[in-house]
């Protein structure tokens, strides 16, 4: 990363807005601004990049991982990735989870979001590049793969008519 005080504009701005205000905030949206962006600063104050690796990636974990959140932060910043301590949409370009809730696995992914296993850290790492995301990604299922079986009508109002997967509801317990 390039000799900046802070990893991104947007934050230092934040921060520096923040000093200004002797630490007042006037609305919850401020106050969290501040928050990631004085997490961000500490997250990459201090660390020099030994490579540049992961340089234009960012990362979010989600939830338990082996290795752990924090062995995957160090080697993210290390290797000149960005860390998020939370998830932000249109900035964070790769979350990393060993397992996802079941609203998380059937939630629609946006077109650019990748959930990938934290091995793919690890073997990028011990390959010195990027290696293929495909055998890393965590496969979410959708309704159109889930559903080749039998389909059921749950609802039908007026001409509108619902078709839900068997093995869908099974799945949910409903």
């Amino acid at each position: 990363m390039p000799d900046e005080k802070y990893p991104d504009e947007e934050h230092s701005k934040i921060l520096e807005q923040l000093d200004a205000n002797d630490g007042v905030f006037t609305s919850f949206g401020e106050y969290m601004n501040a928050k990631v962006a004085k997490l961000q600063h500490q997250v990459h104050s201090g660390v020099t990049p030994k490579t540049g690796l992961f340089k234009g990636l960012s990362f979010y974990v989600n939830g338990y991982t082996d290795p752990p959140a924090l062995v995957l932060k160090n080697l993210i910043v290390q290797n000149g990735g960005e860390y998020h301590h939370y998830y932000h949409y249109g900035k964070t370009t790769h979350m990393i989870a060993t397992s996802l809730s079941k609203i998380k696995k059937w939630r629609t992914l946006r077109d650019n979001e990748k959930v990938i296993k934290p091995r793919w850290i690890v073997k990028c790492l011990e390959k010195g590049q990027l290696v293929p995301e495909d055998e890393f990604l965590f496969l979410i299922p959708t309704m159109a793969g889930a559903c080749s079986q039998k389909l059921i009508v749950l609802v039908s109002c007026s001409s509108t008519v619902i078709l839900v997967c068997i093995s869908y509801l099974l799945w949910l317990r409903i």
